[in-house]
């Protein structure tokens, strides 16, 4: 992996995320990117694991014949299905593009918080103890996730806000794309 300068938008992304070894790792293989294209790249890949996952889950729900966790992977089937809807949506709006940085930051947020709650599906039904099959896609949504209790400098700066309102986004979307 060639040496990133701690100027570089990909530095300035993955070092404030929870994994920032794994993240230079995922997208380290051009690290002279924008913060826009990291951003947009993780968006895709968001979309792209959430589509995986939604054909996993399908295979699971072919495959069990108890109740329970048919209607647990139903339920995860919803979470993932918004959330590949929001991610389309994300792009259909072009959130990113016209600089609407909270609304990617909803987004990613709103993934985030989809994943939580199927992986909570399995612990919910009283009288049974259900070991989740989804933990792993589950848990790579927060891969990236900004550290809690971060906050990035201001120095008033139009186009500093813009790249770390950009950065931020950036760290929303690319838990979703978690080792697989």
């Amino acid at each position: 992996m060639t040496p990133i300068s701690t100027s570089n938008p990909l530095f300035q992304v993955c070092i404030k995320s929870k994994n920032p070894r794994f993240c230079l790792q995922v997208f380290g293989l051009n690290p002279h990117r924008s913060a826009y294209e990291l951003t947009q790249e993780a968006i895709n890949l968001a979309l792209s694991n959430a589509s995986e996952t939604m054909k996993k889950i399908h295979t699971f729900l072919n495959q069990t014949k108890d109740g329970n966790l048919k209607d647990i992977y139903d339920a995860c089937l919803d979470y993932y299905q918004s959330s590949a809807d929001a991610l389309r949506l994300s792009e259909e709006y072009h959130y990113l593009k016209e600089g609407q940085y909270n609304n990617v930051n909803a987004v990613g947020n709103f993934i985030q918080e989809a994943a939580f709650y199927c992986e909570s599906e399995f612990q919910i039904i009283p009288g049974y103890i259900y070991v989740s099959t989804l933990t792993k896609d589950n848990e790579s949504l927060d891969i990236f996730v900004k550290k809690n209790g971060e906050d990035d400098e201001d120095n008033g700066d139009s186009s500093q806000r813009d790249e770390t309102k950009m950065i931020q986004s950036a760290l929303s979307f690319e838990g979703i794309i978690g080792p697989q």
